[in-house]
């Protein structure tokens, strides 16, 4: 997967057949109202922190509310030798396509696979 910026479906489609996981940069009070099944919670702050919990097998699709901050944090992980893509338009890009979610308050995050 070498796309920096992926639309939407085309994440969920990655998703879906387990070639990436999906890390959600947003505060917690974002994610409890609506959140990507399967998706990692990891705060924007501390994503350089938890690079060493990524799977470095599969690529990390990053998702914030508007895109911006997951394609800033997507050179981070790039440079820490990770492939990662960023969810061109982020959440609000997500729910305009009307892709899966959850919603109502959620409790932590899913394990990585």
């Amino acid at each position: 997967m070498d796309e920096s910026l992926l639309a939407p479906r085309r994440a969920w489609a990655l998703l879906q057949d387990g070639r990436a996981q999906l890390i959600d940069l947003r505060g917690q009070a974002e994610i409890d109202v609506t959140r990507i099944p399967g998706a990692r919670a990891i705060r924007l702050d501390q994503l350089p922190h938890e690079l060493a919990t990524l799977d470095r097998e599969r690529p990390v699709v990053l998702v914030s509310g508007t895109g911006r901050a997951a394609a800033e944090l997507m050179q981070v992980l790039r440079s820490a030798g990770i492939t990662a893509s960023a969810v061109e338009g982020g959440m609000r890009a997500w729910l305009d396509a009307e892709l899966p979610v959850e919603t109502g308050t959620v409790h932590g995050s899913p394990p990585p696979p």
